[in-house]
Order: C-alpha cells, then structure tokens, then sequence
C-alpha cells in the first residue's frame, strides 16, 4: 500500500510514496479487529508500559493525540485493551524508566504505521535495533 509504479529508462520501479494521512491530518484514526492488528496493539502495549508503566503510557498517548499520531478514538480502544496489562504491570515489580528516548518514540511510530497498514513489519526489531545501534541511544 503507499507505492505507485514508476516507468524511468524502460524499468518500472516502485516508489515509496507513504500514503497520505486522513483529512484532519491524524496518522492512526482506528484500529482493525483482526488478529495481526491485535497483536501488534498488545506489543506496543507491553512496550510503553514496561517503559512508561500504565499511569505513563496514558500520559504518553494523550501526547500522540496532541501530534496527530493517533486519534482521540483510537487513545479510547489502546485504554479499553491495556486495562488488562495493569494489573501484570503491577504483578511484575518491574520499575519502568520512566520516560521514552528519541529512538522508542520512533519505535511507537513503528508500531502506529503497523496499526494503520494493517500488517506486521517482519524486520521491526531489525530496523529498531539500527535506531539504537545508529541514532539516538539512551
């Protein structure tokens, strides 16, 4: 989804062109239901909350609604879903950093364009690793 073919010296190319945003310019507007976009929903999940803890993660998530990364909507069903991973929050005695670095706010872009394409990026933890190994490190 996102690329048109281009003809150039008789070669026919794909473009990447991303697909373009809905009209009030938000990036994720719903979730799918089905079951790659479940999963994909309960990984990002686990990692905001694992680095944020859920009181974080909401917090978090409002911040993607002020930049048009998710919708309002969307921040509503991510809640719905997460209410279940509180209480294992809890249950793991695990203390969460407490804030996102430059590279896991990308990581969480990652996994919004996962939402919205509708599929898994089988390279995630592949391209993730060269945003820590490359650009932004702790």
């Amino acid at each position: 989804e996102g690329a048109e073919p281009v003809e150039e010296e008789g070669q026919r190319e794909e473009l990447l062109v991303p697909p373009p945003l809905d009209k009030m310019g938000i990036r994720l507007t719903k979730i799918k239901g089905d079951a790659i976009s479940s999963r994909v929903l309960m990984e990002w999940m686990k990692f905001l909350i694992e680095k944020l803890s859920f009181e974080g993660m909401v917090d978090v998530l409002a911040y993607y609604v002020d930049l048009g990364w998710i919708s309002a909507d969307v921040l509503l069903k991510v809640l719905k879903y997460a209410k279940g991973l509180k209480s294992w929050q809890e249950s793991t005695n695990a203390k969460p950093q407490g804030f996102l670095t430059p590279a896991d706010h990308i990581r969480s872009l990652i996994y919004i364009e996962e939402l919205r394409r509708g599929e898994s990026k089988k390279g995630l933890e592949e391209e993730i690793s060269k945003i820590y190994h490359y650009g932004w490190r702790k």
